[in-house]
């Protein structure tokens, strides 16, 4: 029997499809199948009378709800009652009913036969046995009705196939309806469906179905709740199934219920199957992947049109990446690149696990799988990078030249990676924190410099005479490093900053100025350390050296006569036990200090 009917729209609301839920196995237990409230679909013909009934039954529940698809505007809905009582909007109150009427949004529109209103019914703790409802209004359409009691006990769902609502030509497809009141099947029920084909926005009725739960053909078990029919679609498109519930409770009242699901026939395709291969890509021939492939094997014939693929990989920090492969070449593999960028920011090396991919034909979901397995233990020093690439600053030292006791120099090391062997320009600033720009301590570069391929550390040196006349202490922020080649290619490297220096003080540079006693002190005391002199002379300096450092924090004078008497020990031995340019250097220091502490 192959009939014309009306529209998708109206069955879809009969049947409650958009509330129904397809679910994985034919033979699952109710907790892993959504059930719904009893929902029976109706229908009220309106095209050839005005003024028409319905009548239902409605078991014993927390609330009952009736939803009419027609605006309230046109059509004039009363409900009579099992005790006899006729209820409208104007007495609706006094019998614990109330009509609304719900307008949906646009985005809602689609699924509602009317695109301006719904009236809704409901009725609080209803009573069970027979309602009426009677319509009349200028309608002259066929209008569904959907009755939902909450609270009965009962509750129904629809399991198509294996929850899969797209199956392969040819193929079989066992369709269950549930029934359950509470935790138990009820296994009183005559359950009778129907399969319509999708032409447009029209349904073709196809064929009849009757469902059993007697355990035999596609019924995996007896009297559990689950009535199963099977079906074979003759022709590839989109179907809609229904199904018709009625029986009686465990109170002997008598109900009925309505499911419904969609179905979605297709010629057949390839499927994964679990295999793949992986293999790094090195376009460019600079001995780094640029990308790594990832291959895939299917089953199946495999048509026109173009293959879609969406594969995720986790590293084994738990960090995760994705990416999608379109394939339109019939005899191309199927495939997805992962560009060695995205793989860097997994942040750690392989092998990757391949948590989930999918594959689809054009529009069309074919399959997917997951965990299958990992791949190869890639690292990321093997993907591609940048030509040139710089090193955080790793050390950094002050460079005495003349051994007074400041410095003239500060040296900052850090580290450059060239793929390209050549000559390079060097350039860098130095600078203090957060500092505004142009605000530069020095800059200073390397006009050329041969750097092979492979790492190396860059040595610059700062002046440490602009360092001390700036008056500003560390730490010193080594900015604007750019390497560059000096030679026709894109190698170039630059970045804003590449670290931060000891905490020097200013007054540790020359050109500091004569600074403070106790620092031109630890000055001499280091000079004199270093010098080879007879121990007895040297300890008599020191500790005339150490008894200045003592006096300076209670008696500058004291410590005023302390420093003179070591200047004039060391000019007394000048030449005799102390080299002349070495006792230049204490005296020049010593008398620094008599300048300061000189009243």
């Amino acid at each position: 029997m192959r009939t014309k009917i009306c529209s998708y729209a109206v069955i879809s609301a009969m049947v409650g499809l958009f509330s129904s839920t397809l679910v994985a196995s034919v033979s699952a237990a109710p907790n892993q199948v959504t059930l719904k409230p009893l929902t029976a679909g109706y229908q009220i013909d309106l095209r050839s009378q005005p003024r028409q009934t319905l009548t239902f039954p409605v078991v014993s529940g927390n609330e009952l709800t009736i939803n009419v698809h027609s605006a309230s505007d046109a059509l004039t809905l009363k409900l009579r009652l099992p005790n006899g009582t006729v209820v409208d909007k104007q007495n609706a109150s006094q019998s614990g009913v109330s009509f609304e009427v719900f307008n949906p949004t646009t985005a809602e529109e689609e699924i509602f036969v009317s695109p301006t209103a719904m009236q809704l019914i409901k009725v609080q703790n209803p009573s069970p046995g027979s309602y009426e409802l009677q319509a009349e209004g200028a309608v002259t359409t066929i209008v569904p009705v959907q009755v939902t009691t909450v609270g009965s006990g009962l509750r129904t769902g629809i399991i198509i196939g294996k929850g899969e609502f797209e199956v392969t030509l040819g193929q079989k497809v066992t369709i269950a309806v549930v029934v359950f009141e509470q935790s138990r099947p009820l296994t009183n029920a005559t359950v009778q469906g129907k399969v319509f084909r999708i032409v447009n926005d029209s349904l073709v009725e196809e064929v009849s179905l009757s469902f059993v739960d007697n355990g035999q053909g596609s019924d995996a078990r007896a009297n559990d709740g689950l009535y199963s029919v099977s079906y074979e679609p003759a022709q590839t498109g989109g179907y809609l199934i229904t199904a018709n519930l009625q029986g009686t409770n465990s109170q002997g009242l008598p109900f009925e219920a309505n499911e419904g699901g969609r179905l979605v026939v297709n010629l057949p395709d390839i499927k994964l199957n679990g295999v793949f291969h992986d293999q790094g890509v090195d376009e460019d021939g600079d001995g780094y992947f640029d990308l790594v492939k990832f291959l895939f094997e299917a089953d199946g014939p495999r048509g026109e049109g173009t293959y879609h693929m969406h594969l995720y990989l986790q590293a084994s920090n738990g960090n995760k990446v994705d990416a999608v492969g379109r394939v339109s070449d019939p005899v191309a593999p199927l495939s997805v690149n992962f560009p060695a960028k995205e793989l860097k920011e997994l942040g750690t090396d392989g092998p990757y696990r391949l948590t989930f991919v999918n594959l689809a034909h054009d529009e069309r979901y074919l399959n997917y799988l997951e965990n299958l397995g990992d791949s190869k233990a890639y690292r990321l020093e093997t993907m591609e990078r940048e030509n040139t690439l710089l090193r955080p600053l790793n050390a950094d030292r002050g460079v005495d030249v003349d051994g007074d006791g400041l410095f003239d120099w500060l040296e900052v090391i850090f580290g450059v990676d060239v793929l390209i062997s050549g000559y390079y320009g060097i350039s860098a600033t130095l600078d203090l924190p957060n500092q505004p720009r142009n605000t530069d301590l020095d800059n200073t570069g390397l006009t050329s410099v041969y750097l092979p391929r492979g790492n190396h550390n860059i040595t610059l040196a700062f002046s440490g005479e602009k360092i001390g006349r700036s008056g500003q202490n560390g730490p010193y922020v080594l900015n604007g490093v750019l390497v560059y080649p000096r030679f026709q290619t894109r190698a170039s490297a630059w970045a804003k900053q590449l670290g931060t220096t000891q905490p020097y003080s200013y007054s540790q540079f020359v050109g500091s100025g004569p600074g403070d006693p106790k620092t031109l002190l630890g000055r001499l005391l280091k000079q004199l350390d270093a010098l080879n002199l007879n121990r007895g002379l040297k300890n008599s300096l020191r500790v005339k050296l150490l008894g200045t450092q003592a006096a300076l924090e209670k008696d500058k004078t004291s410590a005023d006569h302390k420093i003179r008497a070591f200047v004039n020990e060391v000019v007394a031995q000048r030449e005799k036990t102390i080299p002349p340019a070495e006792a230049d250097l204490l005296i020049n220091g010593g008398m620094i200090l008599v300048g300061l502490l000189s009243p």
